[in-house]
């Protein structure tokens, strides 16, 4: 197999057709797929990759790269996304060729998050973090348990900077994707709808509000339980749902559904148990 990062057009265009290809997507017609994925302020932020047998595109994937961070620990890193093999090329272990590769030729610590059982990956030496899915069905009740924190809107390209405070001082002693300027810059591209909430002593939430229900995406605030209670206020019967580490308010009024897909899983980090990535950051 002949692996190459796509940097033209033409090529990434064949990366994303065999993402249609591999996904069942094939009522889009290619054109459409490939302008809508090549056009997204996540993936134009990431390198593509193509693996072809007799110049047949049959595997492809997106590497994302960044900075992973712990107190004063970095480490250069990478996302692996998107990993798609053509139907017709399947059970050849061209994924696990392409894999190995892109994480070779980038020699740092890398990151992806597993839709599929997370012993593939496992074998190439990714290590499963924990990970938890939560719904809370009677926003009411968790609303009316306690202290509501004061939230109020903000602009969070005005506010950056405290935005990047909360953020770290959030994440501390963990593994978690440091966000530079860039990082920034991408994350508030690829949430345009987010609301962005400060909270009275200090941080923010950031939620994204549904019909049915209302997604707790960020919570980086020194009064975790007043501002869990004013987003359950703000829910207005809809449920609540979250990717938090459980803490004991949050146990008392979510369900965990538990994650058997979307597993973020690290390589070549220590102590990956210590990790945590909101839903903010999957790709």
């Amino acid at each position: 197999m002949e692996i190459l990062e796509a940097r033209t057009t033409a090529d990434r265009a064949r990366v994303a057709d065999v993402a249609r290809l591999a996904f069942g997507r094939t009522h889009v017609p290619p054109l459409v797929h490939a302008a809508r994925r090549i056009g997204s302020a996540l993936c134009s932020g990431a390198s593509a990759w193509l693996g072809t047998v007799e110049g047949e595109p049959a595997v492809s994937l997106l590497r994302y790269d960044f900075t992973l961070r712990r107190g004063n620990e970095r480490r250069r890193a990478f996302g692996l996304g998107g990993v798609a093999t053509r139907p017709d090329f399947r059970k050849r272990g061209l994924a696990t060729m392409l894999c190995r590769e892109v994480a070779r030729r980038h020699g740092g610590a890398g990151l992806l998050f597993s839709a599929i059982p997370p012993a593939f990956y496992e074998r190439l030496g990714y290590v499963a973090v924990p990970a938890w899915e939560h719904q809370c069905g009677n926003a009411a009740a968790l609303a009316g348990s306690g202290r509501q924190a004061a939230l109020a809107p903000l602009d969070p390209r005005r506010e950056v900077d405290r935005l990047a405070a909360a953020w770290e001082a959030a994440h501390e002693g963990h593994w978690h994707i440091e966000r530079d300027a860039t990082r920034w810059r991408l994350t508030l591209e690829i949430g345009p709808d987010d609301l962005w909430l400060s909270v009275d002593k200090g941080g923010y939430v950031r939620v994204t509000v549904e019909k049915e229900s209302i997604d707790l995406v960020e919570r980086c605030t020194p009064d975790p339980d007043g501002a869990l209670r004013a987003v359950a206020a703000l829910a207005d019967g809809r449920r609540i749902t979250t990717w938090l580490p459980p803490d004991p308010l949050l146990t008392a009024h979510f369900e965990d559904r538990g994650r058997a897909t979307t597993r973020p899983m690290l390589l070549g980090v220590d102590a990956p148990e210590t990790a945590r990535f909101p839903s903010a950051d999957y790709f």
